[in-house]
């Protein structure tokens, strides 16, 4: 699986009361993203979770019930995240980053890792080391679930800066995954020249402007994309 979010699978796992116990306002990316997680995890129940980058994770706390969930993250406040250690009710916290190989997470173990809104700020340099070490706390036969930012143009051309901004990251999270052995659950759909379709799920314009304030210095890209989000599974094979 390897798509943008559309409307339809959206609307669908709402019809389908997936939601967090603590959701965000409806019109935010991240509560899109967050239902997409869910859809994949919310009836799973004696399985082993490891979120990254989670902050506050509003995900972990709607599965933890009925599951063993971590929270790898180093609460430094990136991105607005939170600046100190977030400690949930039956969630193991870990001070950490996937790709940082941490002796505190264990290989091999985890049925499912995921994120949130988090790929996309790493830095493209650092993304094999990252998906390696997913690979590496994943079981044999594990998933890797993540949704994935993205700024969407209205055409493929070279000369607009959201394309340009765009363009390299689908191609990039597939060939890090690739590079860490991982396999995706269905055949790639998006490459780099996707562009944005009406049919997608995206990000309110009002939300945009907001994060001008946060992150002044892709207005320009804001302004001529559309915000929406990657839906990716890849899987760890087996031994």
């Amino acid at each position: 699986m390897y798509d943008i979010i559309t409307k339809t699978d959206y609307w669908q796992w709402l019809d389908d009361n997936i939601n967090t116990v603590e959701p965000m306002p409806a019109e935010l990316l991240k509560h899109i993203q967050d239902t997409f997680i869910l859809s994949v995890l919310q009836k799973v129940k004696g399985a082993t979770i490891l979120e990254f980058g989670g902050g506050h994770s509003r995900i972990l706390k709607s599965l933890s019930a009925n599951n063993e969930c971590w929270n790898v993250d180093k609460f430094e406040g990136a991105d607005a995240g939170p600046k100190h250690i977030v400690r949930q009710r039956n969630v193991k916290t870990v001070k950490a980053f996937l790709g940082d190989f941490s002796d505190d997470i264990p290989s091999d173990y985890f049925d499912y890792v995921v994120s949130v809104s988090v790929v996309e700020h790493i830095p493209h340099d650092n993304l094999e080391r990252v998906f390696s070490d997913c690979a590496r706390v994943l079981k044999p036969g594990g998933n890797l679930v993540q949704a994935i930012d993205l700024y969407l143009p209205d055409a493929v051309d070279k000369n607009d800066i959201a394309f340009q901004f765009n363009r390299p990251k689908p191609p990039l999270y597939l060939k890090a995954a690739q590079s860490a052995g991982l396999t995706l659950k269905e055949p790639a759909a998006v490459d780099g020249d996707v562009c944005f379709r009406g049919f997608h799920a995206s990000n309110s314009d009002a939300t945009l402007y907001q994060w001008n304030s946060v992150a002044p210095k892709l207005r320009a890209v804001r302004e001529r994309g559309q915000s929406v989000s990657l839906k990716a599974w890849w899987t760890k094979p087996m031994a």
